[in-house]
């Protein structure tokens, strides 16, 4: 079951989510990003946030929950 969603419905909050770009051109590009106070989509990571996300998202969902440790 896919969670993708409209990226017209994220809301606008600066918590992680995966966000893909799909066109009938392109390949589906999935990373984890955030949405900044500025509106601008940033790639999440301790290495990727202060970098900006190199494509406009057209979908989003929830990032997973961690698997539990045993």
């Amino acid at each position: 079951m896919s969670n993708w969603q409209p990226i017209e419905t994220h809301g606008g909050h600066c918590s992680p989510v995966l966000v893909c770009r799909e066109t009938p051109t392109e390949t589906i590009r999935a990373t984890s990003a955030f949405l900044d106070v500025t509106g601008v989509w940033r790639l999440f990571g301790s290495k990727g946030g202060n970098r900006r996300l190199r494509f406009e998202p057209t979908h989003w969902q929830p990032l997973p929950e961690p698997p539990e440790t045993v």
